[in-house]
């Protein structure tokens, strides 16, 4: 399995994470970066004693210490499940925050996962309308659309039906979305909300706008059978949604669950045909399978707390997922005989009724599961060199779970996809979207940005004599400049070309969707197939090693790449961290030897730094000479 380390957003935001602007030795001496550190390896007590001593110490960098405090309210609530501490700390740094809307936004999040619906929407509002840049504003804009999203849920599942007090708080947010959505059609989780808003309020125009804009369709793009094999019926049921007509409602709730939005699909059984649902054996068995994964949810939450602490044992989740899946088991509809239960038949049924992928895996030494649903399910044939493999390629979304690593973080470090030895690999697809957005958000926010370059600038002090005692390690500082150059080469090379305002910013987030996948997925997990196949690497280590030097070399950015597994795992004994040291302990010796070919070269200093001279040409002439396969 491949861990993405969420190589857009999560490395631009949280490369700070391993290096204090101070001195790299805060590692050793449990400053900011060790801090980070422990939590990104999902050391939970280690990363809240660092962060609670940076909280409490008043000698701590102002700008430090609130940081630290949003880490606890994240800990206290999600890991330790202590709303009521979170909520305690979220005050203070409404006190001290300068720009309070972050603050606001964790407040109307935790409010929102109580059940406390009105406060969360009040506070989610003051973030929104506080907000100093465009990843805050998206994160509180999207907060406050699911608090009313899921008050009107909960309204309608205790009375059947929405008051018109309800009705109105929804047509109110609907407007606020749709006009956010409007200046941001690249947001999925956006589009997301504002289908669920349009499905309330029986817009279905609105509605079908937001299931396209959700996939990223244009207006003669062809679905895709695997998505939706009768995407024509769906959509003239969806534009013709009206009050009482109950079989066109039906098209549309199967349509729903058909494309992943089980939730949606259990809503509108629900708001629009209540009992008359369980007449048809299609709709009553989304409802049970919706019931299931709520069942499914509150099991696996249970295990990764249980975990947290270390108690967690691979029965327990075992254990819980037999009973919760014994009990949809029982509620299935066979044409004959029912079948005897088994754990490999029942992942089985509910891929092929309810195109739901479950997955039991270990990442990071953390036992969990990956539990979505499949919108596209196609075959590629992947090429390299003199090798190809043919597979299937799966794409998730509307996670349940994406694994405890990725529960931990809280999305921020994610499962980004992973191949089988049975010749198909799966890719997540909605960590990325998000992941992208916020890159744009950093480049062209001018705010953002500012605070990008003195994180930079803090983080490249004393980098020569860092690498005096370890010529290839990690460098933070280096990791973020060239990531930021090779970006915003990118939005040079779009501007040039003509584009400018949404149509660029569009432009540039389908383009990092492209050639994110064409190197994470297509040559890094198509590599994974063809050793896999031949047989030609053996052992995880070696596994990722050239799979990494495919992501490479066959990448439409190689520089970019590289610098995306320049990580702080390197050289930590896991298969990824010793095939990223390895990747570059090679990659200096081959500069080294071959000083005289690269620009600019200076011998008196350290290679590492001069990673950025290498020109896209003779990078991929050295990641070819590392590759065996290519040899």
């Amino acid at each position: 399995m491949r861990l993405s380390k969420g190589i857009l957003l999560f490395l631009f935001l949280n490369t700070a994470c391993s290096s204090s602007g101070q001195d790299f030795q805060s590692f050793s001496n449990g400053g900011r970066a060790a801090a980070i550190k422990a939590y990104n390896q999902a050391d939970a007590e280690k990363a809240y004693q660092l962060f609670d001593a940076l909280w409490q110490n008043e000698s701590t960098p102002q700008d430090d210490r609130l940081e630290a405090g949003r880490y606890l309210v994240k800990l206290n609530f999600r890991q330790f499940d202590n709303p009521q501490m979170a909520l305690e700390i979220i005050d203070e740094l409404i006190k001290e925050e300068q720009d309070v809307s972050l603050a606001y936004t964790l407040k109307a999040r935790v409010l929102s996962e109580l059940g406390k619906y009105n406060e969360a929407t009040s506070w989610a509002e003051k973030a929104v309308e506080t907000s100093t840049s465009e990843i805050q504003h998206i994160k509180a804009a999207f907060i406050y659309g699911k608090s009313v999203l899921l008050q009107a849920r909960e309204e309608m599942l205790s009375s059947g039906e929405l008051s018109e007090n309800m009705r109105s708080k929804l047509a109110s947010a609907h407007q606020k979305l749709g006009e956010w959505l409007n200046a941001r059609q690249d947001n999925s989780d956006l589009a997301r909300l504002y289908l669920g808003h349009s499905i309330f309020l029986e817009n279905g125009e609105e509605a079908l706008e937001a299931w396209r804009l959700f996939f990223r369709l244009k207006e003669r793009d062809v679905i895709h059978p695997s998505l939706m094999k009768d995407y024509e019926v769906f959509e003239k049921a969806l534009k013709g949604i009206s009050p009482g007509n109950v079989e066109n409602d039906k098209i549309i709730i199967k349509g729903l669950a058909e494309s992943g939005f089980v939730e949606y699909a259990y809503m509108m059984a629900n708001l629009k045909l209540g009992e008359d649902a369980f007449k048809d054996q299609s709709i009553r068995e989304v409802v049970k399978y919706y019931d299931y994964l709520g069942r499914l949810d509150k099991t696996i939450i249970s295990f990764y707390r249980r975990t947290v602490k270390g108690w967690g044992q691979q029965q327990d989740l075992q254990d819980g997922f037999t009973k919760d899946s014994r009990w949809l088991w029982d509620q299935l509809e066979w044409p004959g005989r029912k079948p005897s239960y088994s754990q490999s038949q029942f992942i089985k049924t509910v891929a092929e009724q309810f195109k739901g992928r479950i997955l039991f895996n270990r990442v990071s030494g953390f036992y969990g599961l990956h539990v979505g649903q499949i919108i596209l399910d196609d075959r590629r044939l992947i090429s390299q060199y003199d090798q190809s493999a043919e597979f299937r390629y799966i794409l998730l979304d509307h996670m349940l779970s994406n694994g405890y690593t990725t529960w931990f973080a809280d999305g921020e470090n994610s499962v980004g996809g992973w191949a089988t030895t049975q010749g198909y690999f799966v890719q997540v697809r909605a960590d990325l979207n998000r992941e992208i957005t916020g890159v744009w958000s950093l480049l062209k926010d001018p705010s953002e940005r500012r605070k990008m370059e003195s994180q930079i600038e803090r983080m490249s002090v004393n980098e020569e004599r860092m690498l005096q005692s370890q010529p290839v390690r990690y460098l933070p500082g280096l990791q973020l400049r060239i990531l930021l150059s090779e970006s915003q080469k990118i939005v040079d090379s779009l501007e040039h070309s003509g584009l400018k305002g949404d149509a660029l910013r569009y432009a540039f987030i389908t383009h990092m969707e492209r050639i994110g996948q064409d190197s994470k997925i297509y040559a890094h997990e198509g590599r994974h197939s063809i050793d896999m196949k031949y047989g030609l690497v053996s052992g995880s280590a070696n596994l990722e090693y050239t799979a990494k030097l495919s992501e490479i070399y066959f990448s439409e950015k190689p520089l970019f790449f590289l610098a995306t597994i320049l990580s702080s795992n390197m050289g930590n004994g896991t298969s990824h961290g010793d095939a990223n040291q390895r990747v570059f302990e090679n990659l200096v010796k081959w500069m080294e030897t071959n000083s005289a070919e690269i620009p600019g070269f200076d011998t008196s200093k350290p290679t590492m730094l001069q990673l950025e001279k290498l020109t896209d040409r003779l990078l991929k002439k050295a990641i070819r000479s590392l590759d065996p396969m290519a040899n």
